[in-house]
């Protein structure tokens, strides 16, 4: 027999154990990207589910954003939740936090020189609304929940320190 007739099977070629790898890969990539899909049309429960983490961290990236767009500085301590509205930077539902307890206190902006600090507070939740904590919003973006002492002791350096800067 002739070279060139020879079929790939008998020049010692596996073609149907390379047909089967691929289909089986398509297959698996197409049950993979509908699972994916789906997870992505019908929302992640635990990705799309609102958190007072969520809210706070939403608050700091609009202050870092209205400090990018204003020469550094923060907006005023006084009317600070109206001024983000208006430029469009948070929702007003934000400013309600989810542990809101009907005093009209939802979240304390701490102002101050804008900086990336991982230490600088600069938003965090009324202290009344959780037992374990305060949940604070840094500069840097992080979120945290920090004991209520602990937390009264940084928040107390933090002015001190805001209140001897020139």
């Amino acid at each position: 027999m002739d070279e060139q007739a020879q079929s790939p099977q008998s020049k010692g070629y596996k073609v149907r154990p390379i047909i089967w790898a691929g289909g089986f890969a398509a297959v698996c990539l197409a049950f993979l990207y509908g699972s994916l899909h789906h997870v992505h049309q019908s929302g992640c429960p635990r990705c799309s589910r609102p958190t007072p983490e969520r809210y706070i961290r939403n608050l700091v990236q609009a202050f870092v954003l209205y400090a990018g767009n204003h020469d550094d500085q923060f907006p005023d301590e006084e009317n600070w939740e109206q001024i983000l509205v208006a430029q469009g930077l948070v929702d007003v539902d934000t400013l309600v936090s989810m542990a809101e307890d009907g005093d009209g206190v939802s979240y304390i902006f701490v102002r101050g020189l804008f900086s990336f600090d991982s230490t600088q507070i600069v938003v965090y939740e009324d202290p009344k609304h959780f037992e374990e904590g305060v949940l604070v919003g840094f500069a840097d973006g992080h979120v945290e929940l920090i004991p209520h002492e602990q937390f009264q002791h940084m928040l107390t350096q933090q002015l001190q320190t805001q209140s001897q800067s020139p």
